[in-house]
């Protein structure tokens, strides 16, 4: 495709007579590894994070140096991008300048592109713009092979040249398409693709999808022992399998608002002579965006409140909360050690207030953040509460009004759970009295009825 791909020759002939560098001698080599990263949207505004947006659009740019990173340390053969590498439209020239610097790094590390939705090959891409290291190859939007054979290796990729690509089912064998024949019968067979998995039994001419309709058929009628997929942003717990093919969806490396919550990973695919794939999930130790709730049972006063949410969010479990959302602990994604920790200030918080405070304190949320910023420095993105007083609903046991009815009925149906002498039927009574009176009062008790339950 003209202005791409320029130096490519250049970097074949380099690698084909180096002798030193990585991946110069195939012969005898029993496995092939690579790094797996996709829709990293560089150049993206960050949606619903306030005055953080723009510090969280530094940290995407963090995360492409680190998956460089990760690839120099690692020493793998390949880094395969198949797409939403960019935020086309948002993307500035010295944004666009970085991510060539980045990209070429590692001189000696072949880099593959597949383009996507948000970053197609139309006329004013970015990716047209000068820059590109010899190192970097990016797919037309038919499908191209291209082989490394100092590395016995094939990479077949497509990129999008529109912000659509309505392909039916039927005709994906011209974009994952069957290797077969002799020529690489012994070669890794590589793919990368951006894409949406669609279901195997469609019979519809219409397309499925917007976004390059991929079957699991298709994919494992490829001949392909690795396809590396972009386009979901949350990754694949395992390989998935079709036929003799291996593929997945990295997810994206780093959340850029609410509904991207948590610890995000590429992956490191090392492939065997058989063409069995090992795949470890490696976090890129980015500051996450995290859900928390926070049980507020007790609490009295905006001080108070404050200092409950201070204690629980270095570990999001003090005090009987919870991190929600995918955003706990995954003990499946592993840390190089590359990078350090990221303190819990350094997070982005979407916290949740549950449970029932002092009967005389009805939480107020603008003043508590203001309390939290004054004293604390953790990064909070919203705040919302869904903690309600306690009612005392016994006080009202002799009321001539129907809350004194009602607290009468609840009355007799907990001293009837009492004495049956099943301690778990009383508890259960005094909380489902607890949530009938807060409903009573106008409180939403949806998500707390559920959790209880």
């Amino acid at each position: 495709m003209p202005g791409l791909n320029g130096g490519w020759t250049r970097f074949i002939a380099s690698r084909t007579t180096g002798s030193a560098a990585r991946g110069t001698a195939s012969v005898g080599r029993e496995t092939l590894c690579l790094i797996h990263a996709a829709d990293l949207h560089l150049g993206s505004l960050p949606q619903n994070l306030g005055a953080y947006a723009q510090e969280r659009r530094e940290v995407l740019s963090l995360a492409l140096e680190r998956i460089i990173g990760l690839a120099e340390h690692s020493q793998v053969d390949l880094l395969l991008l198949p797409g939403d590498v960019l935020e086309s439209k948002s993307l500035r020239r010295d944004e666009m300048k970085h991510v060539w610097r980045t990209l070429g790094r590692v001189p000696e590390l072949p880099i593959f592109i597949a383009t996507g939705n948000h970053d197609p090959l139309a006329a004013d891409s970015p990716w047209f713009l000068p820059g590109q290291p010899d190192n970097v190859y990016i797919f037309s939007g038919e499908g191209e092979v291209v082989e490394l054979s100092y590395l016995n290796t094939m990479v077949y990729g497509a990129s999008f040249v529109a912000p659509y690509r309505r392909d039916p089912p039927a005709d994906l064998y011209r974009t994952v398409r069957p290797i077969g024949g002799l020529r690489y019968r012994d070669f890794w067979r590589i793919g990368l693709i951006h894409g949406e998995i669609v279901a195997d039994d469609s019979r519809s001419t219409e397309p499925l999808s917007e976004y390059n309709p991929l079957r699991p058929a298709d994919i494992g009628a490829s001949g392909l022992h690795y396809l590396a997929l972009g386009h979901i942003h949350q990754g694949d717990a395992e390989l998935r399998r079709a036929g003799q093919t291996y593929y997945a969806y990295s997810g994206c490396p780093c959340g850029r608002g609410m509904d991207e919550l948590g610890t995000k990973f590429v992956r490191r695919i090392e492939i065997d002579r058989r063409g069995n794939c090992n795949d470890e999930k490696i976090s890129l130790n980015l500051p996450e965006i995290r859900a928390v709730e926070i049980d507020m049972d007790g609490v009295a006063t905006t001080a108070e409140a404050a200092e409950r949410i201070a204690e629980v969010l270095p570990s999001g479990q003090a005090g009987g909360s919870t991190v929600v959302g995918g955003t706990g602990v995954d003990p499946t994604v592993l840390e190089t050690g590359l990078w350090a920790s990221v303190p819990p200030r350094e997070h982005f918080y979407r916290l949740v207030l549950i449970g029932s405070t002092h009967p005389d304190y009805l939480i107020q949320t603008d003043g508590l953040l203001l309390r939290l910023r004054e004293n604390y420095d953790f990064k909070i993105l919203k705040l919302i509460n869904r903690a309600w007083p306690k009612f005392v609903w016994r006080e009202r046991l002799k009321d001539k009004t129907f809350s004194g009815y009602l607290a009468r009925v609840c009355a007799d149906a907990l001293e009837r759970a009492e004495r049956s002498g099943d301690a778990e039927a009383a508890v259960r009574t005094e909380a489902a009295i607890d949530l009938l009176f807060a409903a009573a009062n106008g409180q939403d008790v949806r998500r707390s009825v559920t959790e209880r339950s």
